[in-house]
């Protein structure tokens, strides 16, 4: 038998059923309309979530390619690398530009350079470029060449390196000349190792090296101003500065070293100190003396 309380419980449920069925403003009504907003506030903010993670995606890779890979050159390495930033072995940095163009910034890649296609070159005094091969590169000197004063390549020891032969990754060939130039001297270097693998290495850490030690000693310091491509299979250009112990002058002096194959090919543009004419054309000089050079190798 049902009680009072039995039987109001029913009515109200068949009062909620009904108001529910009916399409008068109710408290079903109310209830949609509560859900309902809370469906849209749940999807704006979802949407608004997307929406602030893609524009950051966006700024941070506008172009929409790996953000790991860098560019060439010193610094984020043109180089193009090198923007060697590098390119055969394109370890030369491709944030550094590469062909006619160079960088002064880019990081490294690690393509080893092909070995299968060449023997590697044998050096011997022949391998040098000559007067006329420099002449027609736009390097005018002053006769035939004058030998190697120094003995040893321009670029000195940096960083932990005891040696040029260590810094330069023990080379197992060099021949070099030198030949005058207004007020200076045009100097040859070329270094030979086992492989092009290993030529490749000797510069990336001859560049790497410059970038990390910049500071020589306290009269010297060297940098990497640019890489790339146009020269031989890469190339690289150090700018290295050389003050006076006596009136704190500071002298220039221009390096550029680039691959063929297995050896390296460095021409360095070096006034003598106090030199007042015009070196703004320096670093072009350096590397047309080299690219006669990289000629020469690759035409014997």
């Amino acid at each position: 038998m049902k009680t009072v309380a039995d039987e109001l419980r029913g009515r109200m449920r068949d009062l909620a059923r009904r108001a529910g069925q009916t399409d008068a403003p109710g408290l079903a009504d109310v209830q949609q309309r509560r859900a309902r907003r809370q469906r849209n506030t749940v999807l704006a903010t979802g949407l608004a979530v997307v929406a602030v993670l893609g524009s950051t995606a966006l700024f941070l890779n506008p172009f929409g390619a790996d953000p790991s890979i860098q560019p060439i050159g010193p610094g984020p390495t043109a180089t193009v690398t090198s923007t060697v930033e590098a390119e055969g072995p394109r370890t030369i940095d491709p944030t550094e530009p590469t062909g006619g163009s160079t960088s002064s910034a880019g990081t490294t890649t690690s393509i080893p350079p092909d070995e299968t296609t060449s023997q590697p070159l044998a050096l011997d005094l022949g391998s040098l470029a000559t007067a006329d091969e420099l002449a027609a590169a736009g390097v005018v000197v002053q006769g035939e060449g004058i030998g190697d004063a120094d003995g040893q390549p321009t670029l000195p020891p940096m960083c932990t390196a005891s040696s040029w032969q260590e810094q330069h990754s023990s080379p197992i060939d060099r021949v070099s000349d030198a030949y005058v130039i207004d007020d200076g001297q045009v100097v040859l270097d070329l270094l030979a190792y086992p492989s092009a693998t290993e030529a490749n290495a000797a510069l990336v850490k001859l560049k790497e090296d410059a970038r990390s030690c910049p500071t020589v000693n306290e009269f010297l310091t060297v940098s990497v101003t640019a890489v790339g491509e146009a020269i031989g299979d890469e190339f690289v250009v150090f700018a290295m500065d050389s003050e006076s112990g006596e009136d704190g002058s500071v002298e220039r002096i221009w390096v550029t070293i680039a691959r063929v194959d297995n050896v390296l090919v460095a021409a360095t543009l070096d006034r003598s100190p106090g030199f007042a004419g015009d070196v703004s054309g320096d670093e072009s000089l350096s590397r047309a003396a080299a690219t006669a050079n990289v000629d020469h190798l690759q035409a014997t």
